[in-house]
């Protein structure tokens, strides 16, 4: 039998087996520190995603309540106003105003939106720009969908259901698509709304501190509509 060193094939096939392993071992090790680290950098990205997305919603707190003490509640749109499909946001040509509500805005909510002065005015565009500003994060997958909607869906329907008429006039002065990502947001909210039982047996209402209207209730849970919950549920 030839040897090499004083050792023969076998020792040198187990030497080669152990160091194998050794390699296997070290391999397994370094990739699963590199999978912690990539974890761990991926929770902290996370989290700051997080706590710029509470910011954004809490840096724009006393305007949303504003809106409510001094908006009248009766310019808010109806849910049976609202289209059932939101604009989309790869669409290459500007979507007409009848794809945008399933009924128009009424004489007396335009009427209610002429009647906005100045400070309200300025108040409803910076409610629209930032609740598009949290949009565009959440559709660039920067902030979670499932997160934001668990905090912060009534605030988001009650918001787009208040400046949902302003938004159609100050688009049809603007031109172009302004503030159509609130409608995807709105329809991202009422989903999310009626998946989860807890939160479709309460209704949604806006209040100014004296008077209460209702804008929201999920449809009656009746067999196909709970089957098609129960998938969505799912699926997210």
């Amino acid at each position: 039998m030839d040897k090499f060193l004083g050792h023969g094939s076998a020792f040198w096939v187990g030497i080669e087996a152990i160091a194998v392993c050794v390699y296997s071992v070290a391999f397994t090790v370094t990739l699963w520190f590199l999978y912690k680290q990539v974890r761990t950098a991926a929770k902290g990205f996370q989290l700051s995603a997080i706590q710029r997305m509470q910011q954004l919603v809490d840096d724009f707190r006393d305007d949303r309540h504003k809106l409510f003490r001094t908006f009248p509640l009766e310019i808010a749109v109806a849910d049976d106003q609202f289209s059932k499909h939101p604009p989309s946001r790869r669409s290459l040509s500007r979507t007409i105003e009848g794809h945008l509500l399933r009924v128009p805005i009424t004489d007396e909510q335009k009427g209610l939106v002429a009647a906005l002065n100045d400070d309200q005015r300025q108040l409803a565009r910076r409610v629209i720009g930032r609740l598009n500003d949290l949009g565009e994060l959440i559709e660039d997958g920067l902030v979670d969908r499932p997160v934001f909607l668990g905090k912060y869906h009534v605030m988001l329907i009650q918001c787009c259901h208040m400046v949902e008429a302003f938004r159609q006039e100050e688009e049809s002065l603007r031109g172009g698509n302004y503030g159509h990502r609130l409608l995807r947001m709105r329809h991202w909210a009422i989903t999310y709304n009626d998946i989860y039982p807890k939160h479709r047996q309460m209704p949604i209402t806006i209040s100014n501190g004296t008077d209460r209207r209702l804008i929201y209730r999920s449809p009656p849970p009746i067999f196909s509509k709970r089957i098609a919950w129960a998938i969505r549920r799912w699926l997210s």
